[in-house]
């Protein structure tokens, strides 16, 4: 009698422990399903719909500088700069040693001078010769 009791508590621990395993590999796949949907419409070119996204991977991950620096190059594919920037900011607050990010804002600062000289909304000369409008930021994480 011992032996058979015994083996259904090994039985139900064990089916436990699978259980609980299981369902660790399902939720670590859904915890990062909105930043994988946003790397997917960006690599797309649906700017719009990656920031969607993004925006919601960083509502479960706040504190994940990456989330940042990818919306901010959907926002600068979309000629949203300033956002962009914001994101930048956040992603280098978060990780300080994040070299992409301090790229990416840098490219961004400089691509937002070429964007308001070319719609006359800064003086005609204020643009230093040495800024190209070919650069792009760094790719996606």
């Amino acid at each position: 009698m011992r032996g058979g009791k015994g083996k259904t508590i090994v039985g139900i621990v064990l089916a436990i422990l699978i259980g609980l395993v299981v369902w660790s590999v399902v939720s670590t796949q859904a915890r990062w399903k909105y930043s994988d949907l946003g790397l997917a419409e960006y690599k797309k070119r649906n700017y719009r719909k990656a920031t969607e996204y993004y925006a919601r991977a960083i509502e479960a991950h706040p504190n994940e500088a990456f989330l940042y620096n990818n919306r901010g190059l959907a926002y600068y594919e979309l000629e949203r700069y300033d956002e962009a920037i914001s994101d930048y900011n956040k992603a280098i607050e978060l990780k300080p040693d994040f070299v992409d990010a301090y790229y990416n804002r840098g490219m961004t600062h400089i691509k937002c001078v070429h964007y308001h000289h070319k719609y006359k909304t800064i003086p005609p000369n204020s643009l230093p010769r040495m800024w190209s409008t070919t650069k792009k930021p760094l790719r996606i994480r």
